[in-house]
């Protein structure tokens, strides 16, 4: 069955009397929590936290829906923490990852209510996985400063079509930033735009496919409450924390979160 075709029905599920009630509203609020406390020690891993999380309690089109707000805001605001001057430094510096990439996303995004759930589960778990995997690994891209300019279209392409079709733009952005060897700080900034960046545009998009609604706004609207403290307390954590073992534990858990999207996508 098709996304789209089952909105209403799905919307209906979540908020009315059913058995996807309270208890998967504060499942999900708990995800989004663990998700911005994760943003804010590591600077990335939002989306992937949440909405494989919240995925495997809400149905695939409104899990993607729930986190447009949640990552409007929190990007914004990670992107302008040091400062607006330094913020349109970064985004001249990748304007045109940055450009493709919500170009791209906005034509994906007119594809995700044609998308079956499995296919959808099935899409989302071998990304998640892929790129908890690499991480762990160890592998660690470089790549010249020379390289970085036509190298950035195809990344902003790449992240522009997942993001349209699950909501996570992030893994080619951070292994891509992470391949130019950035300061910390000037990473998470740029890493902060991009996200932002598409997460502006998914806005508008979502909601012409009609993903994003007055239907569904509303628990997006509150999952920000949660959010914004996880992300608080992660970045007042920040320095403190054992940052690889954390960030291992982290992609761990998205491993596992992988396996299960997986598991639905078969079975």
């Amino acid at each position: 069955m098709a996304l789209g075709t089952n909105l209403e029905a799905n919307l209906g599920m979540t908020f009315g009397e059913s058995e996807i009630g309270l208890a998967a509203l504060a499942f999900t609020a708990l995800v989004f929590f663990l998700g911005g406390y994760v943003k804010g020690a590591v600077g990335f891993a939002l989306p992937l936290v949440a909405v494989t999380g919240s995925a495997t309690v809400l149905p695939a089109q409104v899990a993607v829906a729930v986190l447009i707000l949640p990552v409007v805001v929190t990007n914004v605001w990670q992107a302008a923490r040091q400062g607006v001057g330094p913020m349109l430094d970064t985004g001249r510096r990748f304007w045109a990852m940055n450009l493709v990439l919500v170009v791209v996303l906005w034509f994906s995004a007119g594809l995700l209510p044609e998308i079956d759930e499995r296919t959808f589960f099935a899409f989302l778990g071998v990304m998640t996985g892929a790129f908890a995997l690499i991480q762990l690994a160890g592998w660690r891209p470089s790549l010249p400063r020379a390289a970085e300019w036509p190298v950035s279209f195809g990344v902003g392409a790449l992240a522009g079509f997942f993001g349209g079709l699950s909501g996570i733009w992030g893994p080619p952005v951070v292994l891509f930033l992470t391949a130019l060897a950035m300061p910390k700080q000037e990473q998470i900034r740029a890493t902060g735009l991009a996200f932002a960046s598409g997460a502006l545009v998914m806005v508008p998009a979502h909601a012409a496919t009609g993903v994003f609604n007055l239907g569904i706004a509303p628990l997006s609207a509150a999952m920000l409450v949660p959010t914004i403290a996880g992300m608080w307390l992660g970045v007042r954590t920040q320095d403190r924390l054992d940052q690889d073992l954390f960030r291992r534990a982290t992609l761990i858990v998205l491993t596992i979160a992988a396996l299960n999207l997986l598991r639905r996508a078969l079975f």
